[in-house]
């Protein structure tokens, strides 16, 4: 906080008392005592000049970036930076003249050892008796904290024994995907999947023999699933699909190329047993109109339950408010 206030108010401050002097040149014929003072800060501070050259900088920044302070004295951002990094930075720094006042942004910003920091900049334009003459900066590493940010969101959304999106965020992107198909008028299959006689199989080759057999189903979809359609576990043995952009007859030919798949798998556990599993499937499609979701998923429920109620280990397709067809 002081350090913060060092760099909003302190030389501002200072400044807008002596508009008369040249505040540059107080910086150079006094970057002794003002290394001294800045080095004793532990955030990275730097200062740059109305050109956008570094001026000068603390022992932090230096350290943070590994590189020396001669090698960054009088120096832009586009003798230390790839372009597309450089080309944030410059903007930035326009915009901070342009505006005035206080400056906070985050960015990624790669030091040149080749490390990736995602940073917090807060800076603050200085003026002397002809404007705007540079700014102070300093920057926040906040790679950390995004990084917690990051594995508590994954944590949240997702299904730790098959890392697949749970039910929450799975829903999530259900609803996006229903508002996007219904506002662009196009199509989307949904499949419900129930594990054939799951519960046989926790009881008598236990549960966590049980728990290998959903992984072994969840690790099929990743590698059998187109990249734009979408698997979550819907909770316990359920499993969901979304198939984007997809109308029935080519949503039929996905899952039976899953069901078949998985069907001519035998799992075989750690103590040595094996068993052979297969899996039912309801689809169904939303057509331009105006089904709702609830609708959507009673009716691929229903398909599951026809799949499931004429021998399993079958695909049934229905639309809605349609008999159940294509039962294979």
């Amino acid at each position: 906080h002081i350090c913060r206030l060092l760099i909003s108010e302190g030389l501002a401050r200072r400044t807008n008392m002596n508009n008369d002097n040249n505040i540059l040149e107080f910086i150079k014929y006094n970057r002794d005592i003002l290394d001294l003072i800045m080095d004793l800060a532990p955030i990275p501070l730097f200062i740059k000049d109305r050109a956008g050259r570094y001026i000068d900088c603390n022992k932090a920044f230096t350290e943070v970036l590994s590189i020396t302070r001669e090698g960054i004295i009088g120096k832009s951002v586009y003798e230390l930076w790839k372009k597309d990094e450089a080309d944030v930075f410059s903007a930035q720094d326009e915009a901070l003249f342009q505006q005035g006042g206080l400056q906070v942004y985050e960015t990624n910003v790669t030091s040149l050892d080749g490390a990736h920091h995602i940073v917090q900049f807060h800076k603050q334009v200085f003026t002397d008796s002809s404007g705007a003459a540079g700014f102070l900066g300093a920057i926040f590493d906040i790679t950390e904290k995004k990084d917690l940010e990051y594995a508590l969101a994954q944590q949240a959304a997702v299904d730790e024994l098959t890392d697949l999106s749970n039910r929450r965020d799975g829903m999530a992107k259900l609803e996006i995907l229903h508002k996007d198909s219904k506002k662009k008028n196009r199509p989307y299959c949904i499949a419900m999947i129930d594990i054939d006689h799951f519960k046989l199989i926790n009881d008598q080759y236990g549960h966590n023999n049980g728990d290998i057999a959903l992984k072994a189903f969840s690790d099929l979809t990743k590698k059998l699933l187109r990249s734009s359609d979408i698997c979550f576990r819907y909770g316990g043995d359920e499993f969901v699909i979304l198939l984007p952009e997809t109308g029935l007859d080519d949503g039929f030919t996905v899952v039976e190329r899953l069901r078949q798949a998985f069907d001519c798998n035998q799992l075989t556990f750690p103590d040595g047993r094996s068993v052979h599993s297969t899996v039912s499937i309801g689809l169904t499609q939303y057509t331009a109109d105006s089904i709702s979701l609830e609708q959507l998923l009673r009716a691929s429920d229903k398909a599951l339950y026809d799949a499931k109620n004429t021998g399993r280990n079958k695909t049934a397709c229905i639309q809605h408010n349609q008999k159940t067809k294509n039962i294979i």
